[in-house]
């Protein structure tokens, strides 16, 4: 079998993958079994699917980030008229226009709180939020009560101790998956 037919039956059960949202499924499994698609001699034209696969991929990031670029770009023309017509309309006097098309109406905002210095708010205006180990928060839990907790797992104590001194947390899955570099 020669390598374009490789290619052609690795490109059908990739459009079947894509087709199935990467699931594979009855019929996926069958035609794998059915073109022998787990063999060590076709690793390398999953390779080459790959390659190309990370190719188009990098096509699509490349067209997105300059469609992004560009939204922007518009975004800001847009709010610069925006700002020209609110010029306009103040300067006017005019709450409401019309031309049988548009109806541009003047309104405000909701009120808009920014902070300048924190250093001038009164206490009773601010709120505190603590970051404290489990161990913390049991010795003071007893004397505030908080109006809410929100406690989370601490992912790199937990992985430091895994690493450390091979002991699992209860309640946590530890996950090594495989890989593959390919040059």
């Amino acid at each position: 079998m020669n390598l374009m037919k490789y290619e052609e039956i690795y490109r059908k059960l990739d459009d079947m993958l894509e087709e199935s949202g990467g699931v594979i499924t009855k019929e996926i499994e069958e035609y794998m079994e059915k073109v022998n698609a787990i063999t060590i001699a076709k690793v390398f034209d999953l390779a080459s699917i790959r390659d190309e696969l990370e190719g188009y991929a990098k096509i699509c990031k490349e067209e997105a980030d300059r469609l992004t670029k560009k939204a922007k770009q518009f975004t800001k023309r847009a709010a610069w008229w925006k700002d020209r017509i609110i010029d306009v309309m103040t300067a006017s006097g005019q709450k409401t226009l019309t031309n049988g098309v548009y109806k541009v109406t003047l309104t405000q905002n909701p009120l808009k709180i920014q902070i300048d210095d924190e250093e001038e708010i009164p206490a009773s205006y601010k709120t505190v939020e603590l970051k404290l180990s489990y161990d913390e928060y049991k010795k003071i839990k007893d004397i505030i009560e908080p109006k809410s907790v929100n406690m989370i797992p601490d992912k790199i104590k937990i992985r430091e101790l895994y690493k450390s001194d091979m002991i699992e947390v209860a309640g946590v899955k530890y996950v090594k998956e495989n890989n593959v570099r390919i040059s």
